[in-house]
């Protein structure tokens, strides 16, 4: 049953409803919750938002200052406001359902109060990975290469 919950989470910010009268209506759902805590951000903080929920699964400073321009400082700033999780290896993550809350503000909302399309942010996000991947394929090659004129060195001896 909680493994059903937590998917639902993921998939629709709206199912987590309470019908309770005693409660602030910002916290009746976990899109309210949501939504209080993103009138509390700055503009800037929500554009990061917007940007960096192209980056799934978690990103590094460099990741995220290619596709959103934010530094260390703004990262920080998101995890103390607890938008982002900070990492012992130095990698951040938005939790899934806020990446999907931040998703849909970059479709609905980023052209309008940013000026760029959510694709024109799609689209450095596969610029820098394109770049990260080459640079690692090179470096899989000298692995390679390495490898290969060792094992060839000790067949020479054998």
């Amino acid at each position: 049953m909680l493994s059903r919950i937590r998917l639902a989470g993921k998939r629709n910010l709206d199912f987590l409803v309470t019908a309770l009268r005693d409660l602030p209506a910002r916290q009746r759902s976990l899109r309210a919750v949501f939504d209080h805590s993103w009138r509390l951000l700055t503009p800037r903080q929500r554009s990061l938002l917007h940007q960096l929920a192209v980056l799934r699964s978690g990103f590094t400073p460099a990741a995220a200052a290619a596709v959103t321009s934010a530094t260390l400082a703004e990262l920080a700033e998101l995890v103390d406001r607890s938008w982002l999780h900070a990492g012992a290896d130095g990698r951040f993550a938005l939790h899934e359902p806020s990446r999907h809350y931040c998703a849909e503000k970059l479709d609905a909302d980023h052209a309008r109060e940013i000026g760029e399309s959510a694709d024109q942010v799609r689209s450095r996000h596969s610029t820098y990975y394109a770049q990260f991947l080459h640079g690692e394929e090179h470096d899989l090659k000298v692995v390679c290469l390495v490898r290969s004129e060792g094992a060839e060195h000790e067949l020479s001896h054998d």
